[in-house]
Order: C-alpha cells, then sequence, then structure tokens
C-alpha cells in the first residue's frame, strides 16, 4: 500500500479542492436574500482566495527549486511563509463566518429565540479562541535556526478549532431539522415522508461536513499526513455545504 507522505497528500488536497470548488460555482447564484447574498458573496471570495494560494503553493513546491532534492516536502513543512499564513488564515475566516451564519440559521429557526443559541455562541466562541491560538502558533513553533514550524506542535492545537466546529455544527444542523420536522408534523399531522425530508436536510447540512471534520480530527490526533489532502478542499466544502 502506498504510503502518505505530506508532498503527496497536500498536492492531492489541491486537486479535490479544485473539483469541490466547480461544484460549489454551480450553487452560487441561486439565492435571493440578501443577508445570505452577502455571506455567500464573502464566502465565494474567500474560498477562492484561498483555492488561488492553494493551487500557487503547488506551482512552487513542484517547479521553482527543482534542482533541490525533497525541495516540495521542505516547502510545504514551513507554515510561516506568507502564502501559507495567508491560506490558513482564510480557511479560519471561512469557517468563522459559516458557523456564524449557521448559528444565524438555528436562531432564526426558532423564532430568534436566544436560548436556543447559547451553546453554538458559546462554541463559536471556543472556535474563535482555538483558531487565533492555532494561527499564533505557526510562528510560535518556528525553529529559529531552519524557519520550519514545528508541525506536530501546530497539528495539537488546531485539532480542538475542529471539534469546537464539529459540535457547532452537529447541535445546530440537528436543531433545525427537528424544528422543521416538528413545525411540518404539526401543520400536516403525518410524519413519515416529513421524517425523510429532515434526514435529507441533515445530511445536506451537516453529514459531509462532519465526515471531513471527523477525519480531520483523527488524522491530527494521529499526527498523519493525509490531515493535509482533507484540510485543502475543506473550504470549498464549507461553501458547498454553506451555499
Amino acid at each position: 500500500m502506498m504510503a502518505v507522505t505530506t508532498v503527496k497528500a497536500e498536492l492531492g488536497g489541491t486537486v479535490i479542492d479544485c473539483l469541490v470548488y466547480v461544484l460549489l460555482n454551480r450553487k452560487i447564484y441561486d439565492r435571493t436574500s440578501l443577508f445570505l447574498m452577502s455571506t455567500t458573496v464573502a464566502l465565494f471570495c474567500l474560498i477562492t482566495s484561498h483555492l488561488a494560494l492553494d493551487v500557487d503553493r503547488a506551482f512552487r513546491a513542484f517547479t521553482s527549486n527543482i534542482g533541490t532534492p525533497n525541495y516540495p516536502k521542505d516547502y510545504f513543512n514551513i507554515l510561516s511563509g506568507a502564502e501559507a499564513l495567508a491560506k490558513n488564515s482564510a480557511y479560519v475566516t471561512i469557517t468563522l463566518i459559516a458557523d456564524a451564519f449557521l448559528t444565524f440559521r438555528c436562531w432564526a429557526a426558532f423564532g430568534q429565540n436566544y436560548l436556543v443559541i447559547i451553546i453554538p455562541s458559546a462554541l463559536y466562541i471556543g472556535n474563535l479562541a482555538t483558531a487565533c491560538w492555532a494561527l499564533v502558533t505557526f510562528k510560535e513553533a518556528e525553529d529559529p535556526t531552519t524557519g520550519v514550524v514545528v508541525v506536530a506542535e501546530v497539528i495539537s492545537r488546531v485539532k480542538y478549532m475542529y471539534i469546537t466546529t464539529l459540535c457547532l455544527n452537529l447541535y445546530c444542523s440537528l436543531a433545525i431539522a427537528t424544528r422543521i420536522w416538528f413545525v411540518q408534523r404539526q401543520s400536516t399531522g403525518t410524519s413519515g415522508h416529513l421524517l425523510r425530508n429532515t434526514m435529507t436536510i441533515i445530511t445536506e447540512s451537516a453529514a459531509l461536513y462532519s465526515v471531513f471534520l471527523i477525519i480531520l480530527i483523527t488524522s491530527a490526533a494521529l499526527e498523519n499526513p493525509l490531515m493535509y489532502a482533507v484540510l485543502n478542499p475543506m473550504p470549498s466544502i464549507i461553501g458547498f455545504v454553506s451555499a
């Protein structure tokens, strides 16, 4: 079985990012709400920037120093460079915008009841804190002699951001789906096809994103380079689920 390395994971993740981005682009113009459109446009711009940085880093890694042995591996390990910092900052911002919008959807679904979003709001604050903590790590964990970030140190922190956003997404998605199911059941008095519709909503809004987050958390905990193959397309997946 072919071993998964950081270089292979980074390149594979970039390819997946491109594929998911194409799917996202097909959905981007289907909304009319001003607030939703503003959120969608912001996500679209950030996801486009993230994809451009992904492609740029791939070209830099594989074409800028062809004669240097193992240069792609060394390049991808430098997480404190300008391109890497910009890419990771874009990912963090995309995650925070999407989580904030999902919390807003949950609040709106329950008739603007603030009690319903106490838990996701607390999770969001935790997500914001851990995201900032992870970004700061890129500089703090840098080896002063080589300029290379100690990847294990970064991974040990970013996994907490993945955990908080996973919990927030599961809570809000299940809450919204339950609310829709309950309201529709009261209106029609039936539950069979409504339950199926509710399950579809849960699947579309939470399952795909949650699966990728679980893979991220697991691979980060195991310090497996597979996390990079999943991490690169995450912004496009977030946009695809949120759009």
